[in-house]
């Protein structure tokens, strides 16, 4: 049986967990080379600056002020996470908060599943809004929660990538 031939870059939506209500999403581009890959991350990082946006389009990126952009980027996959703001002149709350970038030859279980690890611990802090998390005993709800939605998002990646013939 001959499986499907994907058109790259495949492109989808993986929403954190495996709970209905779960809104919020990451956006999963898988390119064909790495140099496609490198050529999308350094214009993304170039069109965002990677900085605090608080313009028209009401987008925070969640990075640290050291995790700037590598302006000769050596990775085989990477998560940009980010989280909306609600502006008064916006419609509504954004449910995106991320796109985590691979490509075709590197997407192995270990590598997908540390990328997906970044992922859930951006999920969560948004969920449970970071700024006011008290660190202590109930860091290991925390933790289990993450690794739950990390389960879930390895299988539903890779079920995806099946479908679309990328393995």
């Amino acid at each position: 049986m001959n499986k499907p031939q994907p058109k790259y870059p495949v492109q989808f939506n993986i929403r954190p967990g495996d709970y209905k209500r779960h809104k919020r999403y990451f956006k999963i581009i898988i390119f064909e080379s790495r140099k496609d890959m490198y050529a999308f991350y350094l214009e993304y990082a170039r069109q965002s600056d990677w900085k605090d946006i608080r313009g028209s389009h009401g987008v925070k990126f969640g990075l640290s002020a050291k995790c700037t952009y590598d302006s000769k980027p050596k990775f085989d996959s990477t998560v940009m996470p980010y989280y909306w703001i609600r502006k008064k002149n916006l419609p509504g709350q954004r449910n995106d908060i991320g796109v985590i970038v691979f490509f075709k030859n590197r997407l192995g279980a270990g590598l997908v599943s540390h990328e997906f690890g970044h992922a859930a611990f951006h999920h969560n802090r948004i969920k449970i809004n970071f700024k006011n998390l008290n660190l202590g005993k109930g860091n290991c709800v925390l933790e289990e929660a993450c690794l739950y939605d990390l389960a879930a998002m390895v299988r539903k990646f890779t079920n995806k990538c099946y479908q679309l013939g990328v393995y």
